[in-house]
């Protein structure tokens, strides 16, 4: 965990000269202006999407309600058929990100450009924070420059912090963390410190908290007790805060027994995919560019060659961060190819040290020959081992251009033809419903129902849908539109299940459906921040398949 640290053991030998604290404040404000221009530039060109709006909907209940509600005006935000509900609040996500995102709503409404801000931010005073580490602990100017640079220069870095939601939040937090625990030195301060981030982070994502708790264990337990023993006031002090705040949350907001996946699965060998899933997220760091997994892979023996403890330890919190993840991750493997790769994203940070550090010390501090390498690392995926070369490409020169010339997406189409087309107070059903949070926030006065089945064996849960309208129900009354995103498992998508069974059912009850428009844009708007899910360009699709169709009532 201690970034600054294994700097600092990697370049004090070569470089005995101590920088200026003008020249680390100096190195940390170019890459602070690098990073804000590529953080900030259209920020708020796209719309939201999925899970960027389900921040926004839950945000805009926590300013109204000051708790998480999930009503958003006249629309009812059931994700999952609401199986994170309880009482229409959101009772299973930690809620710091929404409460942090509230008093901007307040202030600026559903606006793109100012929510994503407030996290954009958060990414902007990670960069900040890791060069104030840099210089606290004199670590080598050259060094230091290449981390910086790197961090501001990491495309799923920039990505992450550019939306609506947690990730920037955890990244910070897990960083300053880090810092704190690096840097405690018997001060009871920041030891209370340390105990308010571990909670804060827990308010945040459990995950992250469980992950960054497992790294912290293992490096004190091999490294940190040798420098300093904690006393019994001092655990005291850091746990029983830690212990009472995180009881209280996951007694508020547990997410145990949901099932957000949306479908029963048949059950697996549980350390068999866990074992699966653990070197998925391995080889996903390496593919989303967190770091270089070659370069990383050989820190330990390079480590070993130069005598370089704190390179094992970087190693080792990042090998125990991942495997924690692994083992609490709620990800079905079942029914996926990759590892969900934004579970690890406050590993960023220390991705790209690992990976500087380890050029840095196998060429001996030697500037003039690390920084071509990095800069090779950082500009394109050469080192990453994309084994087809039609596939090697600069990242952040592919990034670059879509900040100059961002893509149409759907979330945009849709809206822009619900907003000419629906009137006010007219309802919609979308499908499949994962997809209904977009459009609720750009295009809210529509009401979107349906997305509740009526019969439910949960007597709580019928009780609290007693209620409700009938439109929130699937099936029970007509809605004026159903929009249909081209997505699900082929041969049969959501556009075929709507022409072969959902209209010829209605039509049954005297209810007639009409194509009113087939939107020529890619279902899936492509925005999100992992690597392999993000178009920076418009890609060629099967317009009969992957477009979006909507359907009118005829009344």
């Amino acid at each position: 965990m201690a970034i600054a640290s294994a700097v600092n053991d990697a370049t004090t030998p070569v470089d005995s000269r101590v920088p200026t604290r003008t020249a680390y404040s100096a190195i940390t404000a170019a890459a602070g202006i690098v990073a804000a221009a590529l953080l900030f530039v259209n920020l708020g060109f796209y719309p939201f999407w999925g899970d960027e709006a389900d921040t926004v909907i839950i945000a805009q209940g926590v300013w109204r309600t000051g708790d998480t509600s999930a009503w958003y005006g006249d629309n009812l935000y059931a994700y999952r058929g609401g199986t994170l509900l309880k009482h229409f609040k959101n009772r299973s996500v930690p809620p710091a990100a929404y409460y942090l995102v509230a008093p901007f709503y307040g202030a600026f409404g559903p606006d793109h450009f100012a929510l994503r801000a407030v996290f954009a931010a958060l990414a902007l005073a990670t960069v900040a924070l890791v060069g104030h580490w840099l210089y606290r602990v004199r670590a080598g100017l050259g060094a230091s420059a290449l981390i910086l640079f790197s961090l501001a220069l990491n495309v799923s870095f920039l990505l992450y912090g550019r939306q609506c939601r947690y990730y920037a939040l955890a990244t910070l937090l897990t960083v300053g963390i880090a810092y704190l625990y690096d840097r405690y030195a018997g001060s009871r301060l920041r030891l209370a410190a340390l105990a308010a981030a571990l909670v804060l982070l827990a308010a945040t994502h459990y995950m992250h908290f469980a992950a960054a708790v497992g790294a912290l264990v293992v490096d004190y337990a091999l490294f940190g007790r040798r420098r300093y023993r904690l006393s019994r006031s001092e655990w005291a002090l850091l746990l029983a805060p830690v212990a009472i705040a995180v009881a209280g949350l996951v007694w508020l907001y547990n997410p145990i027994g949901k099932h957000s996946s949306g479908e029963e699965l048949p059950p697996g060998n549980f350390w068999f995919e866990r074992a699966k899933l653990f070197y998925w997220s391995l080889r996903d760091l390496n593919a989303c560019e967190y770091g270089v997994g070659l370069v990383m892979a050989a820190a330990p023996l390079v480590a070993w060659w130069r005598r370089s403890p704190t390179l094992i330890r970087l190693f080792l919190a990042g090998l125990v961060y991942v495997g924690v993840t692994t083992l609490v991750s709620p990800q079905p493997v079942a029914r996926a190819l990759e590892a969900d790769i934004r579970y690890l994203a406050p590993l960023i940070p220390l991705c790209v040290a690992l990976t500087v550090l380890t050029i840095d010390r196998t060429l001996g501090g030697r500037l003039w020959l690390a920084a071509p390498l990095v800069a090779l690392c950082v500009g394109s995926n050469i080192l990453h081992l994309p084994w087809d070369r039609l596939a090697w490409r600069s990242t952040i020169a592919q990034f670059a251009h879509e900040l100059r010339e961002p893509r149409v997406v759907a979330g945009r189409v849709v809206a822009d033809w619900l907003k000419a087309h629906a009137q006010p107070g007219a309802t919609a059903w979308v499908t499949p419903g994962e997809w209904v949070a977009e459009p609720m926030v750009e295009a809210p006065q529509v009401v979107y129902g349906w997305q509740l089945e009526h019969d439910v064996d949960d007597p709580r849960r019928a009780a609290e849908y007693a209620a409700l309208p009938t439109i929130h129900f699937a099936g029970q009354v007509p809605v004026d539109y159903i929009v249909a995103y081209g997505f699900g498992n082929l041969p049969t998508t959501a556009i075929d299940h709507v022409r072969e069974v959902v209209i010829p059912a209605m039509a049954e009850r005297g209810f007639r459906y009409e194509q009113a428009a087939s939107l020529d844009v890619y279902f899936d708007d492509r925005t999100r921040p992992e690597l392999f899910w993000h178009w920076f360009r418009d890609q060629p699709y099967d317009r009969n398949e992957r477009n979006i169709v909507i359907f009118q009532l005829q009344k």
